[in-house]
């Protein structure tokens, strides 16, 4: 990043959208035109994630545990620190 570039963060907590306990071990996917490629990271034991030091752009979060698969999109502007919480079912589904 150039001398005096501000960046941001996104976080959240994945949870069982019937329980609303969190998931642990989940699969989280950051995608954005602006990175090089995509950045990937699991939750933790209380459903927390987090990608840090992101370039203002607009954001694809997807959530994959077992069968479940939802997805956000968020726009970061600098700097900012998103959250982003997503609740998942065992039924496939994408929720924007």
């Amino acid at each position: 990043m150039p001398e005096g570039t501000t960046t941001s963060n996104i976080a959240g907590l994945i949870s069982n959208a019937d329980l609303e306990t969190p998931i642990e071990g989940a699969l989280v996917v950051l995608q954005c035109e602006c990175l090089e490629g995509s950045l990937e990271t699991t939750t933790n034991a209380q459903g927390a994630y987090s990608f840090k030091d992101l370039p203002e752009g607009n954001y694809t979060v997807q959530a994959l545990a077992g069968s479940g698969n939802v997805s956000r999109m968020v726009r970061v502007s600098s700097p900012v620190r998103a959250r982003v919480d997503m609740r998942m079912s065992d039924e496939p589904r994408v929720v924007t």
